[in-house]
């Protein structure tokens, strides 16, 4: 990767660049014949470019202390495989207590790195419009949102962001392109998308461990939004590595759509029995 460094001129600070690494954890798709599509969640993890490398060594030093007789470049924390003993895990038969193991890891790991989680979870059957297009569309705009905002707060200065996405997402490197070249380039009701580099680039998520780190991250987030109970620790274990603004996480480390913290009474006690 080609690092952008920070640039210093009579003494002026004049950029720097923050990288994002996301992944996400559900289905885009929408079946028109069920109620229940359930919820897609897209997760970042937000990097100063002088850390990506100290957090990659650190998730290999990781992965090397729980699977000591595998290397490792040659498994991922690839959550929902672990979980559910699929693919590389179907061979290994990771006990229970091994795959907490995993995962408590991994959260202790972040919770200690300098990072920031952003996190995009849309109620699918929620959608004004029912659509697989709109729960990509929906969820990039508002986690490019939600990296502008951090990028515009973290410095007065101009800050620039970098986008890296798991190429193995179902949808299209070009549809996922092209919400974000929209965001950036004005011709959406979004016009403050200016710090965000408009080219996303796809990488396969075995070569990152940062998106990994956001594989796992999105899939905790998701189970506990399903009121899984052995999840509620690892995300109240994350939250305080989530973005905040003003003392608020929800509508800026947490972006749901429907936004249910904010609509009629009925909803609000659902989303207050989902959201502790």
């Amino acid at each position: 990767m080609t690092q952008i460094h920070t640039i210093f001129i009579c003494g002026l600070h004049v950029r720097v660049m923050y990288l994002l690494f996301l992944d996400g954890s559900g289905q885009t798709k929408i079946k028109h014949s069920s109620q229940d599509n359930g919820m897609y969640v897209l997760s970042g993890v937000l990097v100063h470019e002088k850390d990506w490398k100290s957090i990659e060594k650190r998730l290999d030093e990781a992965k090397q202390e729980l699977l000591p007789k595998i290397l490792p470049h040659k498994w991922e924390f690839h959550a929902q495989d672990i979980w559910n003993d699929k693919e590389f895990f179907a061979k290994e038969g990771l006990s229970l207590a091994k795959k907490e193991e995993i995962f408590s890891k991994v959260v202790g790991l972040a919770c200690k790195s300098e990072i920031t989680i952003i996190s995009v979870i849309i109620f699918k059957d929620r959608l004004k419009r029912r659509y697989s297009s709109e729960v990509m569309k929906q969820s990039w705009t508002l986690l490019v949102g939600g990296f502008e905002s951090f990028l515009k707060q973290k410095s007065v200065q101009t800050n620039n962001g970098l986008l890296f996405m798991d190429s193995s997402q179902k949808a299209p490197d070009a549809e996922i392109t092209n919400v974000v070249r929209r965001l950036v380039g004005g011709n959406s009701k979004r016009r403050d998308i200016h710090h965000t580099i408009e080219n996303p680039i796809f990488v396969e998520s075995h070569m990152w461990n940062l998106i990994q780190l956001a594989d796992m991250i999105a899939y905790v987030v998701h189970r506990h939004y399903n009121e899984d109970p052995r999840f509620k620790k690892w995300f109240e274990l994350l939250e305080p590595k989530m973005y905040h603004s003003g003392g608020k996480l929800y509508g800026f480390g947490i972006k749901e759509l429907p936004n249910l913290n904010r609509v009629g009474k009925q909803v609000r006690t659902h989303a207050e029995r989902l959201l502790p």
